[in-house]
Protein backbone atom coordinates (compact mmCIF):
# COMPACT_ATOMS: atom_id res chain seq x y z
CA UNK A 1 0.00 0.00 0.00
CA UNK A 2 1.00 3.36 -0.93
CA UNK A 3 3.07 5.15 2.26
CA UNK A 4 0.79 7.89 2.41
CA UNK A 5 -1.82 5.83 3.30
CA UNK A 6 -0.57 2.98 5.03
CA UNK A 7 0.75 6.07 7.52
CA UNK A 8 -2.85 6.92 8.15
CA UNK A 9 -3.87 3.70 9.55
CA UNK A 10 -3.77 2.79 13.32
CA UNK A 11 -0.66 0.28 14.51
CA UNK A 12 -3.53 -2.92 14.32
CA UNK A 13 -4.91 -2.04 10.95
CA UNK A 14 -1.76 -1.55 9.29
CA UNK A 15 -0.08 -4.34 10.88
CA UNK A 16 -3.13 -6.42 9.43
CA UNK A 17 -2.44 -5.27 5.96
CA UNK A 18 0.83 -5.51 5.87
CA UNK A 19 0.03 -9.49 7.10
CA UNK A 20 -2.34 -10.05 3.83
CA UNK A 21 -0.19 -7.84 0.86
CA UNK A 22 2.83 -10.58 2.66
CA UNK A 23 0.66 -13.63 2.58
CA UNK A 24 -0.80 -12.88 -0.71
CA UNK A 25 2.29 -11.65 -2.48
CA UNK A 26 0.88 -8.22 -3.80
CA UNK A 27 0.31 -4.95 -2.99
CA UNK A 28 -2.60 -3.70 -2.34
CA UNK A 29 -3.06 -0.27 -4.28
CA UNK A 30 -5.36 2.38 -3.02
CA UNK A 31 -6.94 4.64 -5.70
CA UNK A 32 -9.81 7.46 -5.36
CA UNK A 33 -12.52 7.45 -8.00
CA UNK A 34 -15.45 9.61 -8.15
CA UNK A 35 -17.93 6.40 -8.71
CA UNK A 36 -17.85 6.23 -4.51
CA UNK A 37 -19.12 9.46 -4.14
CA UNK A 38 -23.08 9.42 -3.81
CA UNK A 39 -23.65 12.69 -3.69
CA UNK A 40 -27.00 12.21 -1.26
CA UNK A 41 -27.52 13.65 2.29
CA UNK A 42 -29.10 10.26 3.66
CA UNK A 43 -26.33 8.11 2.24
CA UNK A 44 -22.45 9.01 2.96
CA UNK A 45 -19.57 7.96 0.89
CA UNK A 46 -18.29 5.17 1.19
CA UNK A 47 -15.18 3.22 0.77
CA UNK A 48 -14.94 -0.66 -1.58
CA UNK A 49 -12.56 -3.35 -2.50
CA UNK A 50 -11.87 -4.93 -6.17
CA UNK A 51 -10.05 -8.05 -6.51
CA UNK A 52 -8.70 -9.98 -9.58
CA UNK A 53 -5.96 -12.55 -10.06
CA UNK A 54 -3.61 -9.90 -10.45
CA UNK A 55 -4.12 -7.82 -7.34
CA UNK A 56 -6.15 -5.58 -5.06
CA UNK A 57 -7.19 -2.33 -4.51
CA UNK A 58 -9.27 0.16 -2.45
CA UNK A 59 -11.31 2.33 -4.30
CA UNK A 60 -11.96 6.06 -2.07
CA UNK A 61 -14.19 8.89 -3.02
CA UNK A 62 -11.66 11.48 -2.09
CA UNK A 63 -8.38 11.95 -1.25
CA UNK A 64 -9.02 12.30 2.40
CA UNK A 65 -11.29 9.03 2.92
CA UNK A 66 -9.62 6.67 4.50
CA UNK A 67 -11.57 5.68 7.77
CA UNK A 68 -9.79 2.66 9.86
CA UNK A 69 -13.03 0.63 9.98
CA UNK A 70 -13.61 1.11 6.38
CA UNK A 71 -10.25 -0.22 5.49
CA UNK A 72 -10.42 -3.01 7.76
CA UNK A 73 -13.81 -4.00 6.31
CA UNK A 74 -12.48 -3.90 2.61
CA UNK A 75 -9.49 -5.98 4.27
CA UNK A 76 -11.56 -8.44 5.50
CA UNK A 77 -12.79 -9.23 1.96
CA UNK A 78 -10.13 -9.04 0.14
CA UNK A 79 -8.30 -11.64 2.65
CA UNK A 80 -11.28 -14.09 2.37
CA UNK A 81 -10.37 -14.09 -1.16
CA UNK A 82 -7.48 -13.66 -2.20
CA UNK A 83 -5.39 -15.33 0.65
CA UNK A 84 -8.10 -17.73 2.18
CA UNK A 85 -9.06 -19.20 -1.62
CA UNK A 86 -12.72 -18.29 -0.34
CA UNK A 87 -14.48 -18.24 -3.67
CA UNK A 88 -16.63 -15.41 -4.64
CA UNK A 89 -20.16 -15.67 -6.60
CA UNK A 90 -20.46 -14.63 -10.67
CA UNK A 91 -23.01 -15.02 -13.13
CA UNK A 92 -22.58 -17.50 -15.99
CA UNK A 93 -23.57 -16.29 -19.76
CA UNK A 94 -23.79 -19.63 -20.88
CA UNK A 95 -27.28 -19.36 -18.77
CA UNK A 96 -30.06 -20.04 -21.00
CA UNK A 97 -31.76 -16.97 -19.68
CA UNK A 98 -28.52 -14.89 -18.92
CA UNK A 99 -28.86 -10.95 -18.57
CA UNK A 100 -26.58 -8.33 -17.73
CA UNK A 101 -28.37 -7.66 -14.61
CA UNK A 102 -27.52 -10.50 -13.40
CA UNK A 103 -24.13 -9.73 -12.77
CA UNK A 104 -24.60 -7.01 -10.28
CA UNK A 105 -27.26 -8.69 -8.41
CA UNK A 106 -24.92 -12.01 -7.47
CA UNK A 107 -22.40 -9.66 -6.54
CA UNK A 108 -25.18 -8.03 -3.90
CA UNK A 109 -26.21 -11.15 -2.81
CA UNK A 110 -22.10 -12.60 -2.25
CA UNK A 111 -21.67 -9.34 -0.47
CA UNK A 112 -24.48 -9.93 1.64
CA UNK A 113 -23.21 -13.35 2.48
CA UNK A 114 -19.82 -12.33 2.82
CA UNK A 115 -21.33 -9.98 5.64
CA UNK A 116 -22.15 -12.79 7.54
CA UNK A 117 -18.74 -14.33 8.11
CA UNK A 118 -16.33 -11.06 8.75
CA UNK A 119 -19.02 -8.29 9.87
CA UNK A 120 -18.67 -10.51 13.67
CA UNK A 121 -14.77 -10.43 12.58
CA UNK A 122 -15.18 -6.49 12.15
CA UNK A 123 -17.23 -5.92 15.27
CA UNK A 124 -14.53 -8.36 17.10
CA UNK A 125 -11.70 -5.61 16.33
CA UNK A 126 -13.30 -2.59 15.91
CA UNK A 127 -16.92 -2.71 18.29
CA UNK A 128 -17.43 0.79 17.72
CA UNK A 129 -18.29 0.00 14.18
CA UNK A 130 -21.82 -1.22 15.88
CA UNK A 131 -23.10 1.84 14.93
CA UNK A 132 -22.34 1.90 11.01
CA UNK A 133 -24.58 -1.49 11.07
CA UNK A 134 -27.42 -0.33 12.65
CA UNK A 135 -27.47 2.96 10.29
CA UNK A 136 -27.32 0.19 7.54
CA UNK A 137 -29.95 -1.75 8.86
CA UNK A 138 -32.36 1.20 9.37
CA UNK A 139 -31.92 2.53 5.99
CA UNK A 140 -32.41 -1.05 4.75
CA UNK A 141 -35.78 -2.45 6.70
CA UNK A 142 -37.12 1.65 6.49
CA UNK A 143 -36.73 0.96 2.90
CA UNK A 144 -38.55 -2.94 3.24
CA UNK A 145 -41.30 -0.88 5.13
CA UNK A 146 -42.12 1.70 2.38
CA UNK A 147 -42.31 -0.58 -0.51
CA UNK A 148 -39.45 0.57 -2.25
CA UNK A 149 -38.66 -2.82 -4.04
CA UNK A 150 -40.05 -5.15 -6.26
CA UNK A 151 -41.67 -8.50 -4.86
CA UNK A 152 -38.92 -10.58 -5.23
CA UNK A 153 -36.25 -7.75 -4.31
CA UNK A 154 -38.38 -7.40 -1.16
CA UNK A 155 -38.55 -11.08 -0.38
CA UNK A 156 -34.74 -11.41 -1.31
CA UNK A 157 -33.66 -8.75 0.75
CA UNK A 158 -35.76 -8.92 3.76
CA UNK A 159 -34.26 -12.75 4.13
CA UNK A 160 -30.51 -12.00 3.93
CA UNK A 161 -30.97 -8.90 6.07
CA UNK A 162 -33.07 -11.06 8.56
CA UNK A 163 -30.04 -13.00 9.02
CA UNK A 164 -27.81 -10.86 9.36
CA UNK A 165 -30.05 -8.89 12.12
CA UNK A 166 -30.25 -12.11 14.40
CA UNK A 167 -26.44 -13.57 13.72
CA UNK A 168 -24.49 -10.35 13.62
CA UNK A 169 -26.62 -7.77 16.10
CA UNK A 170 -29.18 -9.93 17.83
CA UNK A 171 -29.53 -7.37 20.51
CA UNK A 172 -30.10 -4.65 17.57
CA UNK A 173 -33.67 -2.48 18.38
CA UNK A 174 -33.55 -2.70 14.15
CA UNK A 175 -35.34 -6.16 15.34
CA UNK A 176 -38.52 -4.76 16.32
CA UNK A 177 -39.13 -2.83 12.87
CA UNK A 178 -38.01 -5.92 10.78
CA UNK A 179 -40.12 -8.31 12.61
CA UNK A 180 -43.46 -5.53 11.62
CA UNK A 181 -42.17 -5.93 7.91
CA UNK A 182 -42.11 -9.87 8.03
CA UNK A 183 -45.14 -9.78 9.35
CA UNK A 184 -46.51 -7.42 7.23
CA UNK A 185 -45.48 -9.27 3.80
CA UNK A 186 -46.10 -12.92 5.64
CA UNK A 187 -42.28 -13.66 5.28
CA UNK A 188 -42.19 -14.62 8.95
CA UNK A 189 -41.60 -18.38 8.44
CA UNK A 190 -39.08 -18.18 5.43
CA UNK A 191 -36.98 -15.95 7.03
CA UNK A 192 -36.95 -18.18 9.78
CA UNK A 193 -36.41 -21.09 7.98
CA UNK A 194 -33.59 -19.20 5.71
CA UNK A 195 -31.94 -18.30 9.27
CA UNK A 196 -31.66 -22.06 9.84
CA UNK A 197 -30.47 -23.00 6.73
CA UNK A 198 -27.75 -20.88 6.45
CA UNK A 199 -26.27 -20.49 9.54
CA UNK A 200 -25.47 -23.97 9.96
CA UNK A 201 -22.70 -23.53 6.55
CA UNK A 202 -20.99 -20.16 7.16
CA UNK A 203 -18.21 -22.65 7.28
CA UNK A 204 -18.48 -23.76 3.73
CA UNK A 205 -19.00 -21.23 1.22
CA UNK A 206 -19.84 -23.80 -1.44
CA UNK A 207 -22.54 -25.32 0.62
CA UNK A 208 -24.01 -21.76 1.97
CA UNK A 209 -24.18 -20.87 -1.73
CA UNK A 210 -26.42 -24.06 -2.48
CA UNK A 211 -28.34 -23.46 0.70
CA UNK A 212 -28.96 -19.89 -0.44
CA UNK A 213 -29.97 -20.49 -3.97
CA UNK A 214 -32.50 -23.30 -2.68
CA UNK A 215 -34.59 -21.08 -0.23
CA UNK A 216 -34.43 -17.82 -2.51
CA UNK A 217 -35.70 -20.62 -5.39
CA UNK A 218 -32.82 -19.25 -7.36
CA UNK A 219 -32.01 -21.60 -10.53
CA UNK A 220 -28.37 -22.91 -9.56
CA UNK A 221 -27.68 -22.81 -13.61
CA UNK A 222 -27.51 -19.50 -13.37
CA UNK A 223 -24.36 -18.80 -11.11
CA UNK A 224 -20.75 -19.69 -11.23
CA UNK A 225 -18.21 -20.50 -8.26
CA UNK A 226 -14.75 -18.39 -9.00
CA UNK A 227 -11.72 -19.14 -7.02
CA UNK A 228 -9.10 -17.21 -7.60
CA UNK A 229 -5.27 -18.20 -7.14
CA UNK A 230 -3.52 -15.13 -6.46
CA UNK A 231 0.11 -16.81 -6.10
CA UNK A 232 -0.40 -18.04 -10.01
CA UNK A 233 -2.24 -14.82 -11.28
CA UNK A 234 -5.09 -17.81 -12.35
CA UNK A 235 -8.62 -17.03 -12.37
CA UNK A 236 -10.74 -20.48 -12.13
CA UNK A 237 -15.11 -20.58 -12.50
CA UNK A 238 -17.16 -23.60 -11.37
CA UNK A 239 -20.43 -23.88 -11.91
CA UNK A 240 -23.30 -24.52 -9.09
CA UNK A 241 -24.48 -27.05 -11.36
CA UNK A 242 -22.14 -30.27 -11.35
Amino acid sequence: MQPAYLDRLSSDIRSMVEEVERASGIEIVVEVTSARVRYLPDQPDTMACKFSPHGAKFLIPTLDYFPDGSVLHELLHIRRFLVDGVPSLSDCDTYEHWRPSFAAGLTRLDNSLEHLIIVPEELHIRPDRKEHWERVMTHMWNGLANESFSEVDRQQQALINWVFLRHVIPDSPVRTSATSVLEKFNLSNLAQRFYEALIPNLSNKEDLVRECFNHLELPLEMACLEYIDIHNGIRKEVPLVQ
